[in-house]
């Protein structure tokens, strides 16, 4: 689907497609259209953080921990990665 119009219009149309719950995400692409990213941060994204559906900051310092995954042990990592024994 293609969403077409101001920020608030796109917005409106992000907001009813995720709320409906007609989706829980979306995958932007603009590759025809120089400079259409820089309009979505600049414009599209201050409008979707203001109704909350956009982070403006994040709780973790890495990827990691905000999406909940363990910290792996590096003993762990070491057992995986060590050379067969001969």
């Amino acid at each position: 689907h293609m969403f077409v119009g101001n920020p608030k219009q796109v917005a409106d149309e992000m907001e009813e497609w995720f709320t409906a719950p007609a989706c829980d995400g979306f995958v932007l692409a603009a590759t025809s259209m120089p400079g259409a990213y820089d309009e979505v941060v600049r414009l599209l994204v201050p409008e979707l953080q203001r109704r909350g559906l956009f982070h403006k900051d994040y709780e973790g310092p890495t990827l990691r921990d905000n999406l909940g995954l363990p910290h792996p042990r590096a003993a762990d990592w070491q057992a995986r990665h060590r050379p067969p024994a001969k």
